[in-house]
């Protein structure tokens, strides 16, 4: 379960970064500056979310009639947590177009 959390982590910090560029669009996409915004949100944003997912895989199976048995990276747990991203992405985007 922690690596499906660490990659997921590393989604929403990609999706973090995709907003930085979008408010920064002087910055070229791939450049030094891209590479190392990433870096820094993926070693702050993303690290929390790797611990929120984690925590939230840890919760539903605490909670569940049957247990989570996911393999080391499973699509089936990475799509959930992906679409999750995707859609919280989705509204930060829209809320900064408005």
């Amino acid at each position: 379960m922690l690596t499906n959390a660490v990659v997921a982590g590393a989604l929403g910090a990609a999706y973090l970064t995709v907003i930085v560029l979008q408010l920064n669009p002087q910055v070229p996409l791939l450049s030094a500056t891209a590479w190392r915004w990433y870096a820094t949100l993926a070693a702050s944003y993303g690290l929390h979310l790797a611990v929120f997912f984690y925590v939230l895989m840890v919760l539903r199976e605490f909670f569940s009639l049957h247990m989570l048995a996911p393999a080391w990276v499973s699509v089936r747990v990475l799509a959930w947590l992906a679409a999750a991203l995707a859609g919280a992405a989705a509204v930060v985007m829209w809320l900064n177009v408005r």
